[in-house]
């Protein structure tokens, strides 16, 4: 729901409405600054106030629909991750056919999500902690995508997601020469 495209037009009406309510906090603030007004400036101080007041409550409003939209975000890939890692780890060699997918869209989702800011600590986290416990035999077709993803950074701090990649390489590596 985030990349459709009414999902963006509600994030640009919503960044198009905090513009709005700036603008009246100010024109609010110049309005207080006048010691005298008259009875025409009291009546425009107030529309101005409600048009204010207004802008917040639907600001706040928006905020917090995005917030939760976030936040499910973040829970959906959680338990998704976590319910991928778990059925690799405990699935038997036995039936690995049918859950020879899973491995492919846990790495899916651990690509696509641990570059972004908003869910890479999720995802490496999850695969820091489940990676290793999964049988290196499943990650084997994926010896390609893996292996293309590792970065030479000598001498450099080395994120998460090449430390755990390098990790699960040496894994699959010294288990399959």
């Amino acid at each position: 729901r985030m990349s459709s495209e009414a999902w963006k037009k509600r994030c640009l009406a919503a960044s198009e409405r905090k513009k709005e309510l700036d603008l009246a906090i100010i024109e609010d603030q110049k309005l207080a600054k006048k010691r005298s007004r008259s009875e025409k400036d009291e009546q425009l101080y107030r529309g101005a106030n409600a048009v204010r007041a207004v802008l917040e409550r639907e600001a706040s409003m928006d905020d917090r629909e995005m917030q939760s939209m976030i936040d499910s975000l973040r829970q959906y890939l959680r338990m998704s991750v976590e319910s991928y890692c778990s059925a690799l780890k405990l699935c038997p060699s036995a039936i690995a056919a049918n859950v020879s997918s899973h491995v492919f869209q846990l790495v899916s989702l651990w690509f696509k999500n641990c570059t972004r800011a908003e869910t890479n600590d999720i995802v490496n986290e999850l695969m820091r902690a489940n990676a290793m416990g999964i049988p290196s035999y499943r990650f084997v077709p994926l010896t390609y995508q893996l292996f293309s993803r590792i970065d030479s950074t000598q001498g450099e701090e080395v994120n998460d997601f090449q430390s755990i990649l390098r990790d699960m390489v040496v894994k699959i590596c010294s288990e399959h020469p």
